[in-house]
């Protein structure tokens, strides 16, 4: 499988505060993941994240983020639908 050929799916049912866990973005060599406020109000710090994977395109396949993951939140699979190893 070629790199760059791959997508990152976080599913937020199950990734609740990213901000909280930052578990995946520690561990990820590459800094592929974000979190971004996902009520975003003027003049106020949010409680609530979502996290994504805006880099996913530098993702080297090491699988520490699936690994590290305590709700088993992020897949990863090649944009042919197979998943990675």
């Amino acid at each position: 499988m070629k790199l760059g050929n791959i997508k990152i799916e976080v599913d937020g049912s199950k990734c609740r505060n990213p901000m909280e866990c930052q578990k995946c973005m520690r561990v990820c060599p590459q800094v592929v993941f974000a979190a971004i406020p996902t009520k975003p109000k003027k003049y106020e710090l949010s409680k609530d994240f979502s996290l994504f994977a805006p880099f996913e395109a530098a993702c080297v396949l090491c699988n520490l983020c699936t690994s590290v993951c305590p709700n088993d939140a992020i897949k990863i699979t090649s944009r042919g639908g197979e998943k990675t190893p």
